[in-house]
Order: structure tokens, then C-alpha cells, then sequence
């Protein structure tokens, strides 16, 4: 729904013109008449209800800089229901990324709703609106933690961002949630120019699908998402043949989609480590999932609901049963529910000398009851998560 691509007709325009020498047109010229102050938050939205200022930080013009972890007081007095957040970068050529969770204050009882993530950036991204009936729930109490990616550009900058918060005036009966598909293991070896790596998970209970959001580094191509439902059936729901690191974009679905209990969302991207992919930082190295973008990442956010969950009934054991899938997802290579030993590789390598005792019904396979029984599987899932909260 919030295609911003140019139509076959816009496109022949363009293309014409840049053939004819881009001709200047008639009148005066647009762009110094028409020029006008950006707003300072989004005229659709107008002034936040609440707005989050981070500290001030300042990235050297070289150099590597470490992740920044930084947590604030949360601003809201009670539960909070977000609609939409719109991100101000203070200096947009060093700043990477930003992502953000809330962390629960402990001392205090549990909260009645769910806390996750409190809106994210990525370059060329927009504001984050959700879907009308929906809200991504807030915990009162606690802090927001903003995790900051910042990137040396030759230039030493201060970034000084801030984040504007729009809330829904009461609870809505929808909860938005949020999950991410992984692959920590993975692993491009050096000068592969069409590298290929799958993740899953599979979905414990019906849900409607309503954005998606994929994210690499430089030697990021192609990515797709498709949906293997129970009977097998695979259906695909977004491919970007050609990944843009410059363009990381949510993909919100027009027609939100139905999840059936069962069903996989699996992810395929494809790198490109060879010495034809100008942005390659380093055709020589083999590369592994890391923070800088000179590393790697396979990183893919989905946001939905589950159908059988409202403000008022929280499924919290829905999404424990769907984060214990991400596991057997990264492993899963033909995606059938199972792992053979062949399929035994990276984090879960361990587990090829054990396999005939895991295999407790001697069929050959290690399925998700047999997998979850093993201490080294959930080292496994330690290192999926931890790696989620890396971007």
C-alpha cells in the first residue's frame, strides 16, 4: 500500500527525456520557486504527542564506532498504545540505523500488556503508521532503549536525533506484533557471487500479516519472502531482485494477509561477494553475520497480529511458540519440519555426533519435539535472539 515505485508510463517519460539530452521545459524553474522549509514532523501527522531527544553524539570523520546503548526514562505515565513514529536523524550521513525495545522495570508487578519494539530507522525508510484498529502496545514504567548504528563518512558530524511519538486515545482491539526471521550462521564465502541463505518460522496459531521489512549490508542482492502453508503449497509475498542498501524500505501489505496455523514465512536471501558487486567493501574475505556493515546481516522484520489476541486477551504463548521455531527454521534448508545430519551445520554442528541419540524415534530425522530437547539447541536459539537485538 505504500508503493513509492514509478509507473511503466512514468518511467517511458523519464527515459525519453534523458534520451533527448534532458531538455530544460517551459516556465519558471521549479526548484527555485516551489521551494518551501521542510516541516519539522510530518505534515499528515502533525505535532508528535510525545517526543523522545537522545543525546547528542559525535562520530569521528574515520575510525570504527561501537554500537551506542542508549536508555531513557519512559515518557509515557501510564500503558501507551503507539499509531505511528516519525524518527528526526540529526546528521542522516553517519546514522546507519536505529532500533529500539522496551525494557521492563522489574521492581514493578508485570505489566498487563506486551512490550516490544518502539519504532525503528534505516536509510530511506519513512514514518512508521500502523494499521487503522491496530497499536503497538507501551508498558508504563521502564525504560526505551535505543540501540544507535553510526558510520564514519570522512566528515566528523554530531547527531542529535528525536523521535516523535503519535498514541492512540484509547486501547485499540488489535495488538500489533512484531518478529524477526534470522539467520546468525550465516556464512558468504569470499568472492561467491550469487551466495544463497533460508530462515524460517513457522506459525503456532492463524495471524494477519501486515508489513514486512528486510534488511542487509552492502553485499545483500536479492531477497524473498514466501508462505508454505501445511499442504505444502508455497506462495510468494515479496522479492526484490535487486537489493539497495540505500533503500530499506517497509513493504506494507495493500490487503493484509491471512497466516493459517502452520504456516511458514520463509526468507531466501542472496549475497554477492564478488568483485562485480561495486559496493563489496571486500571481495577477498569470507564473510560472517556482524554489527558493521562490512560484516553481514539476515535480518527480516514481519509485523502482524494473531487473530486470537485483542487488548483485552493477551496470547503471550503464541509468541513463545513461534519464537521456539526460529531454531529448526534456520537449520531447515528444505524447509519439511526436520533436520537430517547433513543439515546439522554452523550453531547446531555440535549436535552431528549426537544425532542418533536426539533421533529418539529412529526415523532418520531430528523433528522440532526432538530438537527442542537439546541443550545445544537452545545455545542455538540463544544466539538467534541475541543477534536479533544486534541490528
Amino acid at each position: 500500500s505504500n508503493d513509492t515505485s514509478l509507473t511503466a508510463e512514468e518511467k517511458k517519460t523519464l527515459i525519453h527525456w534523458i534520451e533527448a539530452g534532458a531538455p530544460r521545459g517551459e516556465g519558471d524553474d521549479l526548484l527555485k520557486t516551489a521551494v518551501k522549509e521542510a516541516p519539522e514532523w510530518p505534515v499528515a501527522l502533525g505535532k508528535p504527542d510525545v517526543v523522545v531527544d537522545l543525546p547528542a553524539f559525535t562520530v569521528p570523520a574515520s575510525g570504527v564506532i561501537e554500537y551506542q546503548d542508549i536508555r531513557v526514562d519512559n515518557p509515557f505515565k501510564q500503558d501507551a498504545w503507539l499509531r505511528a513514529v516519525a524518527f528526526k536523524p540529526g546528521a542522516r550521513p553517519v546514522l546507519h540505523h536505529i532500533t529500539s525495545s522496551y525494557t521492563a522495570d522489574k521492581s514493578l508487578p508485570p505489566a498487563k500488556i506486551p512490550g516490544s519494539s518502539v519504532g525503528s530507522y534505516v536509510p530511506g525508510a519513512g514514518i512508521q503508521t500502523y494499521n487503522e484498529g491496530t497499536g503497538a502496545p507501551v508498558p508504563v514504567g521502564g525504560k526505551l532503549r535505543y540501540s544507535m548504528h553510526y558510520t564514519a563518512t570522512g566528515k566528523e558530524m554530531t547527531d542529535k536525533t528525536q523521535i516523535g511519538y503519535y498514541l492512540l486515545k484509547s486501547p485499540p482491539n488489535i495488538i500489533r506484533r512484531a518478529a524477526v526471521i534470522s539467520n546468525p550462521g550465516l556464512y558468504v564465502p569470499a568472492g561467491e557471487q550469487r551466495h544463497v541463505e533460508y530462515s524460517y518460522l513457522e506459525f503456532p496459531a492463524d495471524a494477519m500479516l501486515y508489513s514486512i521489512h528486510p534488511h542487509a549490508h552492502y553485499r545483500g542482492y536479492a531477497v524473498e519472502l514466501t508462505q508454505i502453508t501445511p499442504d505444502g503449497k508455497v506462495t510468494p509475498i515479496l522479492s526484490v531482485p535487486h537489493y539497495d542498501f540505500n533503500w530499506q524500505l517497509d513493504y506494507d501489505l495493500k490487503t493484509p494477509l491471512m497466516v493459517k496455523k502452520g504456516t511458514k514465512l520463509r526468507v531466501k536471501f542472496v549475497y554477492d561477494n564478488s568483485v562485480h558487486n561495486r559496493s563489496n567493501p571486500d571481495p577477498k574475505l569470507n564473510i560472517t553475520w556482524g554489527e558493521q556493515t562490512w560484516n553481514e546481516m539476515f535480518f527480516f522484520r514481519v509485523n502482524y497480529r494473531w487473530m486470537d489476541e485483542t487488548s483485552s486477551h493477551v496470547r503471550n504463548d503464541l509468541q513463545d511458540a513461534l519464537m521456539e521455531s526460529r531454531t529448526m527454521g534456520v537449520a531447515d534448508l528444505n524447509a519439511d519440519g526436520k533436520l537430517t545430519p547433513a543439515e546439522l551445520t554452523g550453531s547446531l554442528a555440535s549436535l552431528k555426533p549426537k544425532f542418533a541419540e536426539l533421533d529418539k524415534n529412529k526415523d532418520g530425522f531430528i523433528d522440532a519435539v526432538e530438537l527442542k530437547a537439546s541443550s545445544a539447541a537452545k545455545d542455538a536459539g540463544r544466539k538467534v535472539v541475541a543477534a536479533d537485538n544486534d541490528l
